[in-house]
Order: C-alpha cells, then sequence, then structure tokens
C-alpha cells in the first residue's frame, strides 16, 4: 500500500469510527432530509482485506450525508478532500474484481481449487481493463503492484499439477472468460474448417476420368426422400404424416 492511500485508509478509519461511537443519529437524520435510503458506515477488520474495501466503498456512497453531518456538528474530525475521494473511487475499480472473488472463493457449497487459475487470469485481464480507464496516478500504481503480484502468484500455481488438475475438472465457467474464448474461436473457426476441408477432399480417391464428380455420392437427406417416395406412393397416399415418419425412422435405423 502506498503512503498516500496509508493516509487515506487512516483517515477514513478515524472518520467512520467517528461517526460509529456517538453521532450515527445525525448521519441517519441527515439521509432521511435528503431523501436517501439509511445506510451505516462499516470498520474495517484487520484480518480481513476486503472489510477496507467495503469501508471504503460505503464512504464514496454516503459522501453527501457524511460532509452535510459533520458541517453541522462541532467536531475535530474533518472529512476527505475531493481529490481523495477521486483516489479512492479508482482504487475501488481496480479492486472490485479481487472482492467479488474473494466472495467467490469463500462458498461453501462449490469446490473451490478448481476456480483459482481462472479467477487470476481474470483478475489479470480485468486490471489491464481498468488501468487503461483510470487517470488516476495512485490507482495505476497499486495496479501495476497488483498485476506483478499476480503474474508471480499465477505463474507458481499453475506449475503445481494439483492446481493445473483441478483446474481442468472443475465445472463452473465465467462470463468473461467465456468471452475470451469465445472471440478466439471466431477468429480461428474460418481457417480451421477451411483447412480440414481441403484435407478431406485431398484425401479422397480419384475417380474416373469419365464419371461425373457431383454425382459420385448420395447424400443421407437424399436417400430419405427417395425412400419417401417408395413408401408414399399413387396407390398408398392415405399415410399420416406421423406414419410416414415412423416408417422412414425404421427403415433408416435398421
Amino acid at each position: 500500500m502506498t503512503p498516500v492511500l496509508c493516509d487515506i485508509r487512516a483517515k477514513a478509519r478515524k472518520l467512520v469510527g467517528y461517526f460509529r461511537s456517538s453521532t450515527l443519529a445525525k448521519l441517519v437524520s441527515v439521509q432521511r432530509q435528503l431523501g436517501r435510503p439509511t445506510l451505516k458506515l462499516m470498520q474495517e477488520v484487520e484480518t480481513r482485506w476486503n472489510s477496507t474495501y467495503h469501508m471504503l466503498q460505503c464512504l464514496v456512497d454516503l459522501r453527501e450525508p457524511v460532509c452535510a453531518a459533520l458541517a453541522s456538528l462541532n467536531t475535530e474530525i474533518t472529512t476527505l478532500t475531493s481529490a481523495e475521494f477521486t483516489t479512492i473511487s479508482g482504487c475501488l475499480s481496480l479492486l472490485s474484481g479481487f472482492n467479488d472473488a474473494t466472495i467467490e472463493l469463500s462458498e461453501e457449497k462449490n469446490v473451490s481449487g478448481s476456480k483459482v487459475v481462472p479467477l487470476l487470469k481474470m483478475l489479470e485481464q480485468m486490471l489491464h481493463e481498468e488501468m487503461a480507464k483510470t487517470a488516476v496516478a495512485v490507482a495505476k500504481e497499486m495496479g501495476e503492484h497488483l498485476l506483478r503480484q499476480l503474474r508471480e502468484r499465477l505463474h507458481t500455481l499453475q506449475s503445481m499439477s494439483i492446481m493445473s488438475l483441478a483446474t481442468l475438472l472443475g465445472n463452473k465457467l465465467w462470463h468473461k472468460l467465456d468471452q475470451t474464448v469465445n472471440m478466439s474461436r471466431k477468429t480461428k473457426n474460418a481457417t480451421a474448417d477451411a483447412t480440414v476441408e481441403v484435407q478431406r477432399y485431398l484425401a479422397e480417391p480419384n475417380i474416373g476420368r469419365l464419371e461425373d464428380p457431383l454425382n459420385t455420392k448420395t447424400f443421407p437427406c437424399e436417400r430419405v426422400f427417395s425412400k419417401a417416395r417408395e413408401v408414399v406412393s399413387k396407390k398408398i397416399n392415405r399415410l399420416s404424416p406421423k406414419t410416414v415418419e415412423k416408417i422412414l425412422f425404421l427403415n433408416k435405423n435398421q
């Protein structure tokens, strides 16, 4: 954590502690006056990193009521500056994916081993996208540090056979990973299909010079239509469509 973020975090802890200890009623009153839903500030817990995320997110969501409440109170506690709120918002956009990943891995209903490597890959992709959007210098610095850490962890985990096996056996997919895979397939399928078709053509035996290449084979659908003409003739034309379908099915699968 950078010195700037450490200062913001300490200031946020002090601000939240002040409202939660003695002036919570004032914050609730201001929210009602502003016609907003009544929400509470959250204090971070040292042993849970995402509690810091939620504390800062609540401060951003309650920025207006908090500033209004402090302005009407006789206290030396100061609110966060506009620049500090901008810094927090930039950092939260980078950390939102990590919060989602923490929730995903904290579930007890599903095995989490298969999720680790895909989640790290998605977090890496998400960081690249969010860093390209933000103009906050502190957020960019934090993002670069997170990317380095992710790549180191990912390299270590991918070299572990048990994690690779868990990833292969996992049965849950994620939206972003699906998008990446689907886009990759779309760009490769046309070329791959053309290559396979040419290989099949070259593998076929040569036909006689006097033979017609268009009539060397009959397709399955043509054989079905031919059989249908035999079943439904002028003499046998009162069969229902369902009966004809059953006859054709039995003939095809005998």
